[in-house]
């Protein structure tokens, strides 16, 4: 199946953190779906109006759909493995694997940044490669993957090395190739309807997050743009280092990729999303766990028939050791 793909290289799998994390927040929904479910079919108290019956149901119902969700979408998912190799990538899980070459892919975009959480108290290192490939399906991989850095890097790096040939002969044949927010012809850089030829071009600048091109005798930068708007972004600056006349030094800092502005915001609402959503879940299970320990301390179950009613299971009735705690 990989005999095309050249040598192995390394093997990828999803964070344990994420699967600890997974499995740590399943049992929650699943004794909170089965508690509100019976709690609407069994408690018989007169406060036990129909709306509370059919609001306990629904949202019990909710909680274990949830549950299958997680068992049936997001634990297959954390098996995905990615299979690193010179010519390409295979990545999935069990029997359900593809093969993906380099020349396979037709657009990369790159984001890569730390966001901070809670005003710098907390960081958090955030990589996305989403990648486009011939057939118009698309392919993502972020930092749950382990040591995110290596396989980006090699990823962008096979990438642009398969797509470099490609668009410079496009570019041969005074085809205009677009790259996101700046488009690439014979002649130079345009953005719209501004236009940079190449002539014109004192060099470019890779910095924090942004691309930075000059013009001849402009003390600023002429086009200014975040890495993360670039498609194919190494590509295009291969392209603008071969044809520009007098190179400028090239200037790479330490951060250089970072994330669309758009893309920021987005990352940081779902971190505060997750973050409150966490401790709704903490403070539902303390509270939860609280309720149980009151009703155990006050024998509730013989006061709403619960008792009576696992008394009957096979489980109580069967096993001696079970019944005092029924009786």
């Amino acid at each position: 199946m990989t005999q095309g793909l050249g040598n192995f290289r390394s093997e990828h799998r999803f964070k344990r953190s994420a699967f600890v994390m997974t499995l740590l927040v399943l049992p929650f929904f699943v004794l909170l779906g089965f508690g509100l479910c019976m709690a609407a079919v069994v408690v018989k108290e007169p406060g036990m109006t129909p709306a509370l019956r059919v609001a306990s149901s629904l949202l019990g119902a909710g909680a274990l759909a949830l549950v299958v969700l997680i068992v049936r979408v997001r634990l297959p998912e954390l098996r995905r493995v990615i299979r690193l190799y010179d010519g390409g990538i295979v990545y999935g899980a069990g029997r359900k694997q593809r093969e993906l070459c380099w020349s396979d892919v037709a657009e990369l975009r790159v984001s890569k940044a730390i966001v901070h959480h809670a005003h710098g108290l907390a960081q958090t290192p955030n990589a996305i490669y989403r990648l486009t490939l011939l057939d118009g399906s698309r392919f993502r991989v972020d930092q749950s993957f382990e040591d995110i850095d290596a396989l980006g890097e090699a990823i962008e790096g096979g990438v642009s090395d398969a797509l470099l040939p490609v668009m410079r002969d496009r570019l041969s044949r005074a085809e205009r190739a677009n790259y996101g927010t700046l488009e690439l012809s014979a002649s130079g850089i345009s953005k719209g309807r501004r236009a940079l030829r190449f002539e014109d071009l004192a060099g470019f600048q890779v910095d924090q997050g942004r691309v930075r091109l000059f013009m001849r005798g402009e003390p600023g930068p002429f086009f200014d743009v975040a890495y993360a708007s670039l498609a194919n972004a190494r590509v295009l600056l291969r392209l603008i280092q071969e044809h520009e006349r007098s190179p400028r030094p090239f200037e790479e800092k330490s951060g250089t990729l970072a994330l669309h502005p758009r893309m920021r915001r987005r990352e940081l609402q779902r971190a505060w999303l997750f973050g409150v959503l966490g401790a709704l879940m903490s403070l539902a299970a303390l509270v939860y766990a609280g309720v149980l320990v009151y009703l155990i301390a006050k024998r509730a179950g013989h006061v709403w028939g619960l008792d009576a009613v696992a008394e009957r299971l096979p489980m109580f009735r069967d096993h001696s050791a079970l019944r005092p705690l029924v009786a």
